[in-house]
């Protein structure tokens, strides 16, 4: 399983600084390598679980040097992604769009309702 978000929940395609070059997802809980390139955290413990290098340039990595990028965070959990109208709704097919904030919770009671969804924080486990 990709430990970023799939690029298809977004409403447009994100900047292509927001992916990881390891699951080639949306980054979720990014986080800076010594070296500046910057990961999923999922995606590169996993690495580092296999190889003590930056999936990028070979440096030599320490995972007590890894530092969390939650501004990035942030920015990424305020991009706008596709939404399915709730299932109580007369027309679940249909799709609207919503930004960050609206519909949370609803996602995390019918994980169904991915298909489109409301921001990318709703999907953080």
């Amino acid at each position: 399983m990709s430990g970023g978000y799939d690029i298809n929940l977004f409403a447009s395609p994100p900047d292509c600084n927001f992916l990881c070059s390891v699951c080639h997802g949306v980054l979720k809980k990014p986080v800076r390598l010594p070296c500046n390139h910057i990961f999923c955290k999922k995606c590169i413990l996993r690495w580092l679980a296999r190889q003590k290098t930056c999936p990028c340039c070979r440096k030599e990595v320490k995972r007590k040097k890894m530092v969390h990028v939650n501004k990035l965070r942030k920015t990424i959990g305020r991009l706008e992604v596709k939404v399915a109208q709730s299932i109580h709704s007369h027309h679940p097919c249909v799709e609207q769009r919503q930004e960050r904030g609206q519909g949370e919770s609803h996602l995390q009671r019918e994980p169904s309702a991915a298909l489109g969804s409301t921001n990318v924080a709703e999907f953080e486990s």
